[in-house]
């Protein structure tokens, strides 16, 4: 085992992913979770959710290629939200497990988070893997709280709303202006402006917004259908009234914020970095992801300056979160929806 490890790493090149990467590395991240999600078809374990092309469209300049003997065998993608960064999804080919890869990947997301000087950065993971939270930890990410992931059908309703897409040029203008102010007033140098573009160019949905008093009080960037990163709907269920049975419009709103939340200690959730089905994901800071039962988020801040030796604490957590609301948003937790015991680093002088 050490000798294959050892060949491996020899061979094998940490590169910029390519246009003419992205089939394979979609095939590979579906085959890794749907092996690990232990799915009758690995490959089918996502639907028609797309997680590689939209990651890697939004910014080609944050993903990044394994490559095996000129094979493409896994992937890793990072995402700056200003202030804030997250990545993933992280995968590797199943057979190559276990040979240090995945390790490999991380190096040019924490020399990207180290460059951009963020507050905080994160991802999303398995909370009863061991080896997950083991790779994770390895460069600084720690699990954090409870944090259920949770979801309702949309509604009519009478707020004032609008959408992005509907604005002329000036108006969208004035709209972004308007997002980076709340989202700054919600965690400082927080800036979703990336995540609206990408999603507005890319056609994958809509940002919507809310206005009160004149002025925007809320937003929700939505992906919406096939080739998104909305969830697909179950293929097995039911119609909800007469007519043939299809597909109903999937919708995902990933990044709401609303002004008159106090500021928390962690931005609002980005994308998920490990979506899966009824498997609860464990985070190593902040997403929302696809249907899932909870999550937990393993957190990297910066360290504040100290001579003190960091302690490890260990508490008993418990939390809810109403995405849809626009409540605040606590990190990720367990396995289930109960309290959970995490256990995080905190060095004295340190939030």
């Amino acid at each position: 085992m050490a000798e294959t490890l050892e060949s491996t790493r020899e061979t094998m090149t940490i590169r910029p992913l390519r246009v003419g990467d992205l089939e394979t590395a979609d095939r590979v991240m579906r085959t890794a979770f749907g092996t690990f999600l232990g799915a009758p078809d690995p490959q089918a374990v996502f639907g028609d959710t797309d997680y590689v092309a939209t990651r890697f469209r939004a910014a080609p300049d944050c993903a990044w290629a394994a490559e095996l003997d000129g094979e493409v065998v896994g992937s890793n993608f990072a995402t700056r939200w200003g202030s804030f960064g997250f990545f993933g999804p992280l995968t590797v080919r199943p057979d190559l497990w276990d040979r240090g890869i995945a390790g490999r990947l991380m190096e040019p997301v924490m020399a990207a988070f180290a460059s951009w000087g963020l507050r905080q950065s994160g991802l999303f993971t398995f909370p009863h893997s061991a080896k997950h939270l083991g790779l994770y930890q390895k460069h600084g990410f720690w699990p954090r709280f409870l944090n259920p992931v949770m979801s309702k059908p949309v509604e009519g309703g009478a707020a004032d709303l609008s959408t992005y897409s509907a604005l002329s040029d000036g108006e969208r203008e004035a709209a972004r202006k308007a997002i980076r102010a709340l989202t700054d007033a919600v965690f400082p140098g927080l800036d979703l402006e990336r995540e609206l573009r990408a999603v507005h160019g890319q056609s994958l949905g809509d940002t919507v917004l809310l206005h009160e008093g004149g002025g925007l009080a809320g937003f929700a960037v939505c992906h919406c259908g096939a080739g998104t990163e909305a969830a697909p709907a179950s293929s097995s269920s039911a119609p909800s009234g007469p007519g043939p049975r299809r597909r109903s419009a999937s919708r995902r709103c990933s990044t709401p914020a609303r002004r008159s939340l106090p500021a928390p200690e962690q931005p609002a959730s980005p994308p998920a970095s490990t979506p899966g089905g009824s498997t609860p994901i464990a985070a190593c800071s902040h997403a929302v992801t696809a249907p899932i039962s909870s999550a937990w988020p393993c957190a990297r801040t910066p360290p504040t300056p100290t001579t003190t030796a960091p302690a490890t604490t260990c508490s008993t957590t418990s939390a809810r979160a109403t995405p849809g609301r626009g409540r605040r948003r606590r990190a990720p937790g367990s396995a289930s929806r109960g309290a959970t015991s995490p256990c995080r680093r905190r060095a004295e002088g340190r939030a």
